[in-house]
Parts: structure tokens; C-alpha cells; sequence
């Protein structure tokens, strides 16, 4: 064998063995891939103390920034000036970000990032808002990184042909993320990824159903007061004095009485506006008493800023006989007219318990209503407003 056809074999021989490497590497690396399916997106979220010491969420979009912080045992969202954030939906959301698993690994490249709105709000690679998805930051108390990952576009199926998930008719089949440099696929959809600070809010405010108000009486520095009774359990609420020959109107009046019907606010005001900006110094008083024997009361202001919602305040107060005081452990119990060895009155007894525990729900929502001041839908606030002729 000559040299020429030695050189050859050589040749040969390097090509073939680069070949069977390039080969068993691309079978590793396809195993490698295969064991990342159904893997934890966020490894750092999987026990419980290091979920538990989550502290602070924060999700900025671009042109956005949101936040909710663990401030004395209570969420709140930072950017509404400490106001109580829904317990539940940051539960939630934490512990569908733990829950997250890969579906699919992508190769990343500039333009695929972009596509897939995986860079982060105000990378220079974005040519365009939508180049750039939601980064979300998890850290704890001290301020230490927990997790951080940037949720993009919506995985429709037939966005990447080669993708195994494909197929699915253009109907979203979850999301595109990019964690420590990695992109992936995730069947969560982030359907109520919040984008404002008041999709962080506890807005529940109160519910008093329409049939259990007994008074409605309407008051503004401007009008005649309006009263509305209802004489009896089961009578429609009617002026008083109701005018001779004349009907109520029953879409006006539902409006007054469905005004505390689940109601919520819109948003929360400054509370460094005064009285005087909010127009809370002269307000409209909407009172409403209930045959249970609380009061609530409403006090509409100005319209906040340019909607045609308005700044209101909240309280209430229990109008009816008072429970008598629980004994402590070590006072004497009151002598009753009853004989001894009389079974007690349970239906007094409870009776009794109704009322302090109705009594107990108007001191938290006082607690609760008294630092703030809230806008109201228009919708609702705007039944404050009815003149005595409307109705």
C-alpha cells in the first residue's frame, strides 16, 4: 500500500469517527432533552421553606411595573400605597410558577427571542414592544434572588413546526419562557399574569342584598333629603311621605337599593389628596339601614380625574340592641329570674351570639375602611345622585 492510499484511509478513518461522535452526541443530547420533559421550570421553588420565604413579587412588562410585598404578615401591592393585596391570587400564582414544567426545549437565537417575546422589558435587541415579555422576580425578605424567568407569547401550536405540542388548530396550548438562558415551552397560559397594580387588590368591599334594607335615606348639600321605608317584611321600599296618586319608579329604586349589592371599588385615591381635592368635604350621603340592625353609610365625592367614577368613603354601625358582654373565665355569671336547674334559652342564646358576631364583622370593616379612601364605579355611585322626582 502506497502512502497516497494511506493518506486516504486516514482520512477516511478521522471523518468516520468524527461522524459516530457527532452521532452519539446528538443521541445524548436527544436523551438529555427527553429527561428535561416533565422537569421543574423553576428548581429553586420546589420545597416548601424556600416557596414559603417568597417575600416579593415583582413583574415588570414594558411600560409596567408591578408589585406585591409581604409587609408585617400581610400582602400588599407597593404601587397603591400599601393597600391589602388578594391573599389567594398571590398563593396561587406562586405556587403555579413552582408547578411549572418543561414541555419542550428550544434553541435560542436574537431573532427567535424576538418572535417569541422572551427578551426582557428594555433589552436593546427589542425592536418592538411586543420583542419583549413579562420579567418576574421572586425574592425574599432580605432582597435575595429566589427566581426569575420572563413569560412571553402564547404557544398556539403551530408556531414551531418541529415542536411536539404542534397540531392543535392556532388554539393557545400554553406559553413560551426563558429561564437562566434556556427557552421552553409550558402548558400554563398566565391568563391572569397582572399587568396593573389594581389586578393585585382585595376590591371587595361589601354585600348587602336589596331585599334585607329596611331605609334608604339620600342626602346632599344641594337637594332635599330623600327617605325610602319599607313598611313591611316583604313590602317594596317607598318615599316617605309617599305622595298621593302617585307609583314608585321600580328601576330607580332597584338601582338605590342594588347600590352595596357586591359591591366593589375601581381603585384607590392618594391619601395625600384632601378633602377639599376629593370633594368628600361636602359630600353626597347615601345611608342605608338593614333589618338586622346595622347601618352602613356612603359618602360620594368629586369624580376622580378625568372617568366619571367618583372618591367615596365607607363606614358602618350597629344600630340594633347590643350583645351583653362574654364573662371572663373568673367573673361571677349574673343571676337570672330563671329557677335553678332551668335549661337556658338557647334560641336567646343565640340569638345573642348573632349579634356579637355581627358586631365583631362591623369593627373589621371599619378597621379596614377607615385609612382609606376608595373610587367607586360610576355605574354604582352614580344611584346617589337620584333627585326626589325620579324616583
Amino acid at each position: 500500500m502506497n502512502g497516497k492510499k494511506l493518506l486516504t484511509l486516514v482520512v477516511v478513518a478521522v471523518v468516520l469517527i468524527g461522524l459516530a461522535f457527532l452521532s452519539q452526541r446528538r443521541r445524548d443530547t436527544g436523551r438529555d432533552v427527553a429527561r428535561r420533559i416533565g422537569t421543574p421550570v423553576l428548581a429553586d421553588l420546589q420545597d416548601a421553606d424556600s416557596l414559603n420565604s417568597v417575600a416579593r413579587i415583582t413583574i415588570a412588562s414594558p411600560g409596567s411595573t408591578v408589585e406585591v410585598a409581604r409587609v408585617d404578615g400581610t400582602w400588599v401591592a407597593k404601587g397603591k400605597y400599601g393597600y391589602p393585596a388578594k391573599f389567594e391570587d398571590v398563593r396561587e400564582f406562586a405556587i403555579a410558577l413552582a408547578n411549572l414544567k418543561v414541555g419542550q426545549t428550544l434553541a435560542v437565537s436574537d431573532s427567535r427571542l424576538r418572535r417569541l417575546g422572551l427578551l426582557a422589558p428594555g433589552d436593546p435587541r427589542a425592536d418592538e414592544e411586543d420583542d419583549a415579555g413579562a420579567k418576574v422576580t421572586l425574592a425574599d425578605e432580605q432582597g435575595r434572588l429566589l427566581a426569575e424567568l420572563i413569560v412571553g407569547s402564547e404557544f398556539r401550536g403551530a408556531e414551531d413546526d418541529e415542536s411536539p405540542m404542534a397540531g392543535f388548530g392556532g388554539m393557545a396550548q400554553g406559553r413560551y419562557v426563558f429561564v437562566n438562558g434556556e427557552a421552553m415551552i409550558v402548558s400554563e397560559l398566565f391568563r391572569s399574569l397582572p399587568q396593573r397594580d389594581q389586578d393585585w387588590l382585595d376590591d371587595d368591599l361589601v354585600h348587602v342584598a336589596g331585599s334585607d334594607i329596611a331605609e334608604i335615606a339620600l342626602a346632599r348639600p344641594d337637594a332635599d333629603p330623600v327617605v325610602l321605608r319599607r313598611p313591611e317584611d316583604g313590602d317594596s321600599l317607598t318615599l316617605d311621605p309617599m305622595p298621593d296618586g302617585m307609583e314608585m319608579d321600580s328601576g330607580k329604586v332597584s338601582g338605590l337599593s342594588g347600590l352595596l349589592s357586591y359591591l366593589r371599588f375601581s381603585d384607590i385615591a392618594d391619601p395625600a389628596l384632601s378633602d377639599e381635592e376629593t370633594g368628600l368635604d361636602q359630600p353626597a350621603v347615601y345611608a342605608v339601614e338593614t333589618r338586622d340592625g346595622v347601618r352602613y353609610v356612603v359618602r360620594v365625592g368629586a369624580k376622580a380625574g378625568d372617568t366619571d367614577d367618583r372618591y367615596a368613603r365607607l363606614s358602618a354601625e350597629w344600630t340594633g340592641e347590643p350583645a351583653p358582654a362574654v364573662a371572663e373565665p373568673d367573673e361571677p355569671v349574673a343571676e337570672t329570674d330563671e329557677d335553678e336547674g332551668d335549661e337556658p334559652d338557647e334560641s336567646k342564646r343565640e340569638a345573642e351570639e348573632a349579634r356579637r358576631k355581627k358586631q365583631a364583622e362591623i369593627e373589621a370593616l371599619n378597621e379596614r375602611w377607615s385609612a382609606w379612601t376608595y373610587v367607586l364605579p360610576s355605574h354604582k355611585v352614580r344611584h346617589v345622585l337620584t333627585e326626589r322626582d325620579e324616583l
